[in-house]
């Protein structure tokens, strides 16, 4: 299976930061300027460390209006690609792209990472085309809140997001489940967390504020904006 590809994607699944179209979920405790700031920063952020890699795998950005591809064309100069897959709904933009993908590039490891998992490292994205390479025909990084921040497909499995999605309860377990009754061999990394919700950003706040003191690596756009801010003070 070592030779099985011979080259490597991953595409970041977003859309353009626009007041009241972003973290709706934090508007209570940030409003819609400042939550669309810190969406900003996290697409910064995972976009940086995709560059990171770029010796091991190409980026491209996928957004869910191609009337803002020039935008991001703009602001993100240089990736491999840049598109906006058809389908009213992730789960729908997913399938399209990965058989998009399957189909024009069979001998490419293909990944799909959202931009609001602040804590997803280059070396994960890394792991995943990794195991793809040694075998697995699904390889997922789980978030906290039951779906997912990574997942790699291997093969074509007809369905498959429309079967789980647009629903998100367990949304991850659904989509294992439903690719390993087709045969599919699974492979999970160490799980993240995105940033939807109040208690998700006080515990980003934590965590960075504890990798702060210790000179760890941090997500550089978003821990500058929590600190200009005021949400990570120093000791």
């Amino acid at each position: 299976m070592a030779g099985r590809f011979e080259s490597a994607l991953t595409a970041i699944f977003t859309e353009r930061p626009l007041p009241g179209r972003v973290k709706l979920h934090l508007h209570p405790v940030l409003g819609p300027w400042l939550a669309t700031e810190l969406a900003r920063a996290l697409q910064d952020d995972v976009v940086a460390r995709c560059r990171a890699g770029s010796r091991k795998f190409d980026t491209a950005l996928c957004v869910d209006d191609a009337a803002d591809v020039a935008w991001f064309e703009e602001r993100y100069p240089g990736l491999a690609r840049y598109e906006a897959p058809p389908g009213a709904e992730l789960g729908e933009r997913l399938a399209s792209f990965f058989t998009l993908e399957w189909n024009e590039r069979p001998r490419q490891s293909t990944v799909a990472l959202v931009a609001d998992a602040p804590l997803l490292a280059t070396d994960t994205v890394i792991a995943a085309h990794r195991a793809m390479r040694r075998g697995a025909e699904l390889v997922a990084v789980p978030d906290e809140h039951g779906g997912f921040a990574l997942l790699g497909l291997a093969r074509d499995v007809p369905g498959l997001f429309e079967g789980v999605m647009p629903a998100t309860e367990n949304l991850l377990a659904r989509t294992l489940a439903l690719a390993r009754e087709h045969g599919l061999e699974c492979a999970e990394l160490p799980s993240s967390f995105d940033i939807d919700t109040p208690d998700d950003l006080e515990r980003l706040c934590v965590t960075l504020e504890h990798r702060l003191a210790q000179s760890e690596p941090v997500p550089l756009a978003v821990a500058t904006l929590l600190d200009a801010w005021g949400l990570l003070p120093r000791a």
